[in-house]
């Protein structure tokens, strides 16, 4: 059986908000420039305001989300980003999702289960395009 990936999974846009919005402490942002070909890179994190985090909910990032960076130099460079894909762990689960990328979640993982979704991923068996 055929199905399409938008059939099974939600593709949540990473949220958009303005430099002023940021602060010094509080929710960390997870931004493209922070998603390198070895992984996360968190030397450089902004944050927003706690008191965002109803505003940005959907944005929040969970363990085996998987990250679809949508822009970035070109992808012929080897450290572009545009359309490389990641897999949420355990260091930047809770981390609100930039824009410039996509969360691609599964809808119900007993027709596809975010796990094996993410495994698919990281062994270069999903390739995506943007």
């Amino acid at each position: 059986m055929k199905v399409k990936l938008g059939d099974v999974c939600d593709f949540i846009n990473g949220g958009a908000w303005s430099e002023k919005e940021y602060t010094r402490s509080g929710i960390p942002v997870l931004k493209v420039k922070n998603c390198k070909s070895f992984g996360f890179q968190l030397d450089e994190i902004d944050y927003l305001p706690e008191s965002a985090l109803n505003k940005y909910k959907k944005n929040i990032l969970r363990n085996d989300d998987v990250i679809i960076a949508t822009v970035g130099s070109h992808p012929n460079l080897l450290e572009s980003a545009a359309g490389r894909s990641y897999v949420v762990n355990d260091l930047v689960s809770g981390f609100l999702l930039n824009q410039n990328a996509v969360c691609v979640r599964t809808k119900d993982n007993d027709i596809l289960d975010q796990t094996y979704l993410g495994y698919f991923v990281q062994n270069n068996l999903g390739k995506f395009q943007v």
